[in-house]
């Protein structure tokens, strides 16, 4: 992923035109909300692991994990998390800001 974001990055100093969005669990009906035209989606939807430390106090979760899978391992573990009242609302961008973040990462490159 970060490769990925560097490259692409790097790529639009030669070619402003071109275009990439990041895509996590995803929710938003709008278009061109996590997904761009005549450009390249990183779709991380796959990328949905959830994982708890040991000490049941940090869970690791992927960027393309909702919030309903979030808080169903949580609940196995008797842990909760304040997050996304909506089932299908993707972590990733709800915690991040959505595509404010990802031009801010973007900028990093």
């Amino acid at each position: 992923m970060a490769s990925a974001v560097k490259l692409l990055g790097s790529l639009r100093n030669k070619f402003p035109e071109a275009t990439f969005a990041i895509r996590g669990g995803g929710h938003s009906p709008n278009v061109g909300a996590a997904n761009v035209a005549n450009g390249v989606t990183i779709d991380m939807r796959r990328m949905k692991s959830i994982v708890v430390n040991d000490e049941g106090a940090v869970a690791g979760v992927g960027a393309g994990a909702i919030w309903s899978d979030v808080y169903a391992e949580l609940l196995t573990k008797t842990l909760s998390v304040v997050g996304g009242r909506v089932a299908g609302v993707g972590v990733g961008g709800f915690v991040t800001g959505g595509k404010d973040f990802f031009s801010y990462l973007v900028n990093l490159c």
